[in-house]
């Protein structure tokens, strides 16, 4: 019995040193300078120094909303804070803790609905490639910790064959306590709280078919609980009214917001991790739980709606597949011949490597070297939008400034860099500040549609332009322009004041 014990052991210290290790090495790689990062620190920056939240914009030229509803107002907070005391390096590894713990509670969920540390541990390495892009200095990190965070509350061992119908993960008054705490917390970092009650409420709900009302209705009570503490918040319920009209936004022009379908080359990590779990879920001798699999169905679905949402999916696969995973794969290699099963056995570790691979090389070429600089993208890489710093960096030794007309994925940039010395047409923070045809106009005006008519309407004294795009050919044709600095991204056009 001690020999089988410290196997057991052996076994459970090493499949979850090497998912901290892999872990860690996701959070750490994704180096990449988003645009949201810049204003999410101008933002903070000026919470800090005025000890409240800003209610009006102090940042753009063009017309805004009435009110600046600024709803990530703690992740800008956190990000300042890290920045301003260990600089850029700060909030990437910040951001890389965030990751480790998002990992190790769902691995610690895992393990509480009794999976072993092994199929834990390599399901979620073979599917860890679908969680990196979810790894960008940005506020959604937080919602996928907090989410991770509940799915572990969820987790206790109240689940089994036919045992506990009559225990429920709230028996103690102090888990009531922590969840409703955190609620407050999770609203004031990111608006992915939305998705993530809506999901847990989901799980809820369903619980009532896998114990009935007297079983599920702890679960009920908390999952009502906790819509209404999303009501404290410095917004109150106006707070609801701003994310109800912002849910109802176009926004299919990023990427992010796209079907997965549409993205599917860039997304196969998302399609890998819901057909492992597919297979896990119908080849398993478990017995099946509603509330886990219309979770799963619930995160899946939205995840095909929308990339953004796909690591919902990811993160409930990590907490409730594993142990389906670990019964489906004893259920699939128990009837094959030693021979295949050696074969078997290698195939699936071979997918542990290749996504090992991935996440240690492939997904950034110097992912080997401890590098924690903070990576501003050029032109040598397409998927990531490169920032003017050389622009800016002239603007400064010139002394220039004024209202600057720009894309809108440089406007956070600027308001960073030049906060008393610019005001910028467009910038990250989208529909929270600038009216829905003051965007449109802006996007427009980037992309060299109607550029006179918006120069004519906006009066700007400065231009940000992708070098050779459509408006940079435009402006470079009027006498009332000049051309004055040409950068690795973008150019400058300053106009010329008048006789």
């Amino acid at each position: 019995m001690a020999d089988k014990g410290s196997g057991r052991g052996l076994s459970f210290v090493l499949a979850f040193s090497l998912l901290l290790g892999v872990a860690f090495q996701v959070g750490r790689t994704y180096r990449f300078a988003e645009t949201d990062l810049w204003w999410n620190l101008a933002s903070g920056r000026e919470i800090l120094a005025h000890h409240a939240l800003p209610r009006r914009d102090s940042y753009a030229f063009t017309p805004t909303l009435p009110e600046w509803h600024n709803h990530e107002w703690l992740t800008q907070i956190v990000w300042i804070t890290a920045w301003g005391i260990f600089g850029p390096q700060g909030i990437i590894a910040l951001k890389t803790l965030l990751v480790v713990l998002t990992f190790l509670l769902c691995a610690a969920a895992a393990l509480r609905r009794g999976a072993g540390p092994l199929a834990v541990s390599f399901f979620i390495i073979l599917t860890s490639i679908g969680f990196y892009p979810a790894t960008s200095i940005r506020p959604q990190i937080f919602s996928y910790l907090f989410y991770a965070w509940f799915l572990y509350l969820f987790s206790s061992p109240y689940e089994g064959e036919g045992q506990g119908e009559g225990k429920n993960l709230f028996a103690c008054s102090w888990r009531w306590t922590v969840a409703l705490i955190s609620i407050p917390l999770w609203v004031g970092f990111h608006g992915g709280f939305v998705v993530g009650l809506a999901a847990l409420s989901v799980f809820a709900i369903a619980r009532l078919a896998d114990v009935g009302w007297r079983g599920g209705k702890p679960l009920i009570l908390f999952a009502g609980a906790c819509w209404i503490m999303t009501l404290v918040n410095p917004y109150g319920i106006g707070h609801w009214k701003f994310l109800w009209e912002a849910m109802g936004h176009d926004r299919s022009m990023f990427p992010e917001w796209s079907p997965v379908t549409a993205e599917w080359r860039r997304q196969w990590p998302f399609f890998l991790a819901v057909l492992v779990s597919l297979y896990s879920i119908v080849f398993s001798r478990l017995r099946k739980s509603w509330a886990e699999i219309s979770l799963l169905i619930f995160t899946a679905l939205i995840g095909f709606l929308r990339v953004r949402l796909a690591p919902f999916f990811i993160v409930s696969a990590w907490v409730f597949v594993p142990g389906y995973f670990e019964s489906a794969l004893y259920r699939s290699f128990s009837r094959l011949r030693s021979s295949l099963k050696i074969i078997a056995v290698t195939f699936s570790f071979s997918l542990v490597l290749y996504g090992l691979a991935c996440v240690f090389y492939s997904i950034d070429h110097d992912a080997f070297q401890w590098d924690w600089r903070l990576k501003v993208a050029g032109r040598d890489d397409p998927w990531h939008v490169g920032f003017p710093v050389d622009v800016v960096q002239y603007m400064r030794r010139e002394g220039l400034g004024g209202n600057v007309a720009c894309p809108l994925a440089w406007g956070g940039f600027l308001i960073w860099e030049l906060p008393e010395r610019v005001r910028v047409s467009l910038d990250g923070r989208w529909d929270t500040v600038y009216p829905q045809e003051v965007i449109q106009e802006g996007v427009d005006f980037t992309n060299g549609i109607h550029w006179q008519a918006y120069l004519d309407k906006y009066r700007p004294n400065i231009v940000l332009a992708f070098k050779g795009s459509t408006l940079d050919q435009g402006l470079s044709t009027l006498p009332a322009w000049s051309r004055r600095f040409e950068g690795v991204e973008g150019v400058l056009f300053v106009r010329k004041p008048v006789s």
